[in-house]
């Protein structure tokens, strides 16, 4: 047991609460008014609120035994946690003869609690004076130092100092690392060392030092591999696969995530297995492997459902509308959007809604309507701020700067990326900083400034490396590359590719792998070597179909048409240029579908066939001016030639 009778005790007594979710605490908090206990029930509230179900039992019931109304509730469940709340304090102080029986009453109670304790691991927080936190370490101390932890907030001063520093955000992980750390010193018995390590792990993953995260979750796994606790062993699994998801390393993440389903599986843990196959299908659509992403998903959200469990759907909703929306397939994307935003907003799940209505906004994005985009994003920025979710806001600010860059409206852009930045610097999220230097970086390469956005892109390149985040270190390679290639120094550019791709091909993210050999192919055929060219943009295309990814199937299409057009094959360019728009229309990618157009144009133009060349480049030209992108030079110089021709 510990006591802590100083300040800081928040930090101290939501960790003790939060170390052992699965197993049974008893906890007691001693005050002296009702207004002080309103008070801590209500932070415990907030704190826990989302993470398990609070039930408060008022101690003034009947001829008391709370407990007992636990014991025979027919929902008991060990996850939840019970608040013995409601102290006859104002009896209990005026009335010195009701001590007594307050206090029997007091002791009937927690027989019951120690076993329930024991047989159905309750979780049980009891708040009371110190009088009687006193009479039942003297008159039961083998109860009492069965205790986890007791706390006393009976100096008021420094209880409303403590409570005015939690709600501006005093008590931060640091404070409950350093306690983990002194606990760490004292504690013996493995197993709970296996649960500090965990915890130690979950606060540097929120403080997004996940290196460090990755060292205490695996110190913990060695310990929970060899103890019967298979739920918490599923659950350490998981999170490492998440640790290595964020750094970069899908086959790693897709390994542990595996291994921890299983044991769900085979324990029977319904929960614990919609979000081992929800992790997957994550991994998998950040490969870039859409169908299996989509099969993960569906079949976790199958499990929400049955279960009841609507937060776990609304997740899993928003998850198959990313992968919709990833497959070019927005409309789609959108109605499973809209489906997990009404779950939201029926549970009051302003995160959830959030970043729900920031998906919205990217799917109207998509589908032209940028106005609509700004109006969704801005909602949900305003959500995020409300409740204080920086990295949220964060996120909704790159949404807003990402529409502006469509609209053309770049010095917009950079100052809502450069927002951005600022947040994730301030909350210590380097994941989120590098890929805010590397879309500055892009902003500087549109606005005609290369220089400015290599010093960008090779910023975060630095930190992608300091954090092992391989992913993205692969990303800004590839920006790097792209940059060298605006240059002109197209070798320069070809071996920051090549570097990239080695990466991508060590992870096992197919979609970077196939969108850094079309980049490759692109630049083989900038050098005049055609038959390159096509070897790497051939390779690209079975991997964007191994994949299912459209969009990059009709992209390798058309740079294969447009190989053939250089090699002098017509006839061949125009049946991947075909294939391509076909796809494209498919998709509804409308600036996809123009570029194939007018490279149909083209080819027509080279077989002297002036009035089908006409027909596709002007339709082309329509496509671009609607979207109100620049028409390619080539496209315009033709039309104009071949207008000239006819006439």
């Amino acid at each position: 047991m510990l006591r802590k009778r100083d300040e800081l005790q928040f930090p101290f007594l939501f960790a003790h609460i939060r170390l052992r979710p699965e197993q049974g605490i008893l906890i007691f908090l001693s005050c002296r008014t009702r207004d002080v206990e309103t008070l801590l029930v209500d932070k415990i509230k907030t704190e826990f609120s989302g993470q398990f179900p609070i039930k408060e039992v008022p101690f003034k019931t009947g001829n008391f035994a709370p407990l007992q109304i636990i014991a025979e509730e027919d929902d008991f469940s060990p996850g939840s946690l019970y608040i013995i709340d409601q102290f006859p304090f104002e009896d209990f102080y005026q009335n010195p003869e009701s001590m007594e029986s307050q206090l029997e009453r007091l002791t009937t109670a927690l027989n019951i609690a120690r076993e329930l304790f024991t047989s159905r691991y309750l979780k049980c927080v009891f708040i009371c004076p110190p009088e009687v936190e006193d009479r039942i370490a003297l008159k039961a101390p083998d109860f009492y130092l069965f205790t986890h932890y007791t706390a006393s907030f009976t100096d008021d001063r420094a209880f409303h100092r403590e409570i005015e520093s939690l709600e501006r955000g005093g008590q931060d992980k640091r404070d409950r690392i350093s306690f983990f750390d002194e606990v760490l010193e004292r504690t013996s018995k493995e197993e709970d060392k296996a649960h500090i390590y965990h915890e130690l792990g979950e606060l540097f993953y929120q403080l997004s030092e996940i290196n460090k995260a990755l060292t205490y979750w695996q110190k913990s796994l060695r310990i929970f591999k060899k103890s019967k606790d298979k739920r918490k062993l599923s659950t350490v699994l998981g999170n490492i696969g998440l640790v290595y998801r964020e750094l970069g390393q899908p086959k790693e993440a897709l390994r542990y995530h595996k291994e921890a389903l299983t044991i769900n599986r085979n324990v029977g843990y319904l929960q614990g297995q919609a979000s081992q196959l929800g992790n997957i299908g994550i991994v998998y659509r950040e490969m870039g492997n859409l169908e299996k992403a989509l099969k993960y998903h569906k079949e976790a959200l199958t499990i929400h459902r049955k279960i009841g469990y609507l937060q776990g759907e609304a997740n899993q909703l928003g998850n198959i509308g990313m992968v919709y929306y990833d497959l070019g397939q927005p409309k789609e994307a959108l109605e499973y959007y809209e489906n997990a935003l009404e779950i939201d907003q029926e549970t009051g799940n302003f995160q959830g809604k959030a970043l729900t209505l920031g998906n919205i906004g990217l799917v109207y994005s998509d589908l032209g309507q940028p106005e609509e985009a700004l109006k969704y994003h801005k909602e949900a920025l305003t959500i995020h701020r409300k409740i204080d979710y920086h990295q949220g806001e964060a996120l909704a600010l790159f949404n807003i700067g990402l529409v502006y860059r469509e609209l053309g409206q770049l010095d917009d852009t950079l100052k809502y990326y450069q927002k951005a930045l600022t947040i994730n610097r301030k909350i210590g999220n380097l994941h989120e900083e590098a890929s805010n230097l590397g879309n500055i970086g892009v902003v500087y390469l549109d606005l005609g400034q290369p220089e400015e956005a290599l010093k960008y892109h090779k910023e975060a390149l630095k930190i992608g490396r300091k954090i092992g985040y391989l992913q993205g270190e692969a990303n800004q390679l590839g920006n790097i590359g792209l940059v060298y290639s605006n240059f002109g120094q197209l070798e320069e550019a070809l071996k920051y590719y090549k570097e990239a791709l080695t990466i991508h091909r060590k992870i096992g993210y197919l979609q970077g792998e196939a969108n850094t050999l079309g980049n490759i192919g692109a630049i083989y055929f900038e050098l005049d070597q055609p038959e390159r060219a096509l070897k790497y943009h051939k390779e690209a295309l079975k991997i964007n179909r191994k994949i299912d990814y459209l969009q990059g199937e009709a992209s390798a299409m058309g740079s294969i048409g447009m190989v053939y057009r250089s090699l002098g094959q017509p006839e061949e360019a125009l049946k991947y240029l075909k294939d391509a728009l076909e796809i494209h229309r498919k998709i509804d990618y409308l600036q996809g579908e123009a570029s194939n157009l007018g490279s149909i144009g083209l080819v027509y133009a080279d077989l002297g066939q002036g009035q089908e060349a006409l027909k596709y480049l002007k339709d082309a030209k329509r496509i671009f001016l609607k979207l109100d992108i620049p028409v390619p030079e080539a496209f315009t110089e033709t039309i104009n030639r071949l207008t000239a021709q006819a006439k």
